[in-house]
């Protein structure tokens, strides 16, 4: 067996009395037992508790967060914290969920777990009537949907898609509505179901969107090559913060224009300049007025 060698550092005034140490090697836990994306165990030791716990484990699925406590001792704690269950349960079913009293955090998101891991079932099968009764076993306080939207999405089940959405529900933050978004645009019909998603996404439209995560979103919408989505998203934007001088590097088309050029989406390139003509029109027009 080989041994891994150490630098140690000496004190200042070492004790008199010398001591023998055997070495022991890192022990490297097998990749196959770890979720994908996930940084090797070792890595994961040296990080700082909460580090693990907000940006690594919140993300992850049940299963997957259990299989990596089994595996060290340190995250296992955190499988323990009370806290980090109850950001989880937070994190995947809503913010408005409310603990009973003599209930637990991990006892709660388990009892949701169930459910919901049905609800995703019957919208993987495309099943109405499922997904309605699922939905209606569901918290009433608010629905969080953000993955089963794009699992609908992704298997261009727009019928599934308009009601998920007839419910109303929270998206979980602004990563979750880009994504969505990004699958809105993959698909055909996908206008459609923008305008819907305007409708009835509760409380996160385009204009809860930060600029910084604008070019994200114009980027992949221009891979979906899906012009009328594009006109619509960025005609949005451009509506509520064009006037903004300090919002001009999000909303001039010049960076838009240099992404759809590298692509050769020559088709894309005349949508976002009409787009921001007709926007620079119509502003002249207004202020004409007044």
């Amino acid at each position: 067996m080989s041994f891994q060698k150490y630098q140690v550092s000496v004190m200042a005034n070492p004790p008199k009395k010398t001591y023998k140490y055997t070495e022991i090697p890192v022990i490297q836990v097998p990749r196959s037992i770890l979720p994908l994306g996930i940084p090797d165990i070792n890595i994961l030791e040296k990080m700082p508790y909460e580090i693990v716990m907000t940006k690594i484990m919140l993300p992850m699925k049940a299963e997957d967060i259990l299989s990596l406590c089994e595996v060290s001792t340190k995250i296992n704690k955190i499988c323990q914290n009370e806290y980090f269950w109850m950001i989880k349960t937070k994190y995947d079913f809503g913010e408005d969920i409310m603990l009973s009293s003599g209930d637990t955090w991990r006892n709660l998101y388990f009892n949701k777990l169930v459910p919901k891991r049905l609800l995703r079932q019957n919208v993987e099968r495309g099943d109405i009537e499922g997904i309605k009764q699922a939905l209606e076993d569901e918290s009433k306080a608010r629905y969080v949907l953000d993955r089963e939207l794009i699992i609908a999405l992704k298997n261009e089940n727009l019928e599934v898609v308009e009601l998920l959405l007839s419910y109303h529900p929270t998206p979980q933050n602004v990563e979750s509505t880009l994504s969505v978004l990004c699958a809105i645009a993959q698909i055909d019909g996908g206008i459609r179901i923008y305008r819907i998603f305007r409708e009835y996404w509760d409380l996160v439209t385009i204009d809860e969107i930060n600029p910084l995560h604008f070019k994200e979103l114009m980027n992949c919408l221009i891979e979906g090559k899906n012009g009328m989505i594009l006109r619509q998203v960025y005609h949005d934007f451009l509506n509520i913060y064009g006037s903004y001088p300090q919002y001009r590097e999000f909303t001039e088309p010049t960076q838009y224009l240099n992404l759809v050029y590298n692509r050769g989406y020559q088709k894309m390139a005349f949508i976002i300049q009409r787009t921001y003509k007709e926007y620079n029109t119509n502003l002249r027009r207004i202020r004409k007025r007044y």
